[in-house]
């Protein structure tokens, strides 16, 4: 509520005067609103923009470790994770088994030794290939006090 209040003496004043002046300051008010709400707005971007950059690098990170074909795209991030999923399961297979008892004292489960895990893309174009793990548990032959093994390499899928 306003209360407008005249004075004879106070050098013309009117209310159309005072209802300018709260206008004014009315949108001196707002603008300033605004402009919080902007520079709230860009920092609330750059805090996104940088986390998205550390997603994004972790994932590049990721696919560094992640044993490819040189030949192939870059991974999606989805991709990405299930082969990573597949090549931790493979070397913690690889570390289990060297654990693992004497073969011929405990003969392995056949439906064991030869796996296979192919991994599609939640957006296959026809250009994507899907990926596929394939490993099998063969016991390492020591050889002059050398030990020889396989290293995991994605298997390429071939076209259909």
């Amino acid at each position: 509520m306003h209360y407008l209040m005249f004075e004879p003496d106070s050098g013309g004043s009117s209310p159309s005067h005072n209802d300018q002046e709260n206008t004014v300051l009315r949108r001196k008010k707002k603008r300033r609103c605004l402009m919080a709400q902007m520079q709230q707005r860009q920092a609330a971007n750059m805090r996104e923009r940088k986390r998205m950059q550390s997603i994004n690098d972790a994932f590049e990170g990721l696919r560094a470790h992640i044993p490819t074909l040189p030949y192939e795209k870059r991974l999606s991030k989805v991709d990405t994770l299930r082969l990573a999923i597949g090549y931790i399961s493979f070397l913690a297979e690889l570390v289990a088994s060297d654990r693992a008892p004497d073969p011929h004292l405990h003969p392995p489960n056949h439906n064991d030794t030869n796996r296979k895990v192919i991994v599609r893309s939640s957006r296959m174009s026809v250009d994507s290939v899907p990926h596929s793990l394939t490993w099998s548990y063969v016991r390492p032959n020591v050889i002059n006090g050398k030990v020889t093994a396989k290293t995991w390499v994605p298997e390429q899928q071939k076209r259909q």
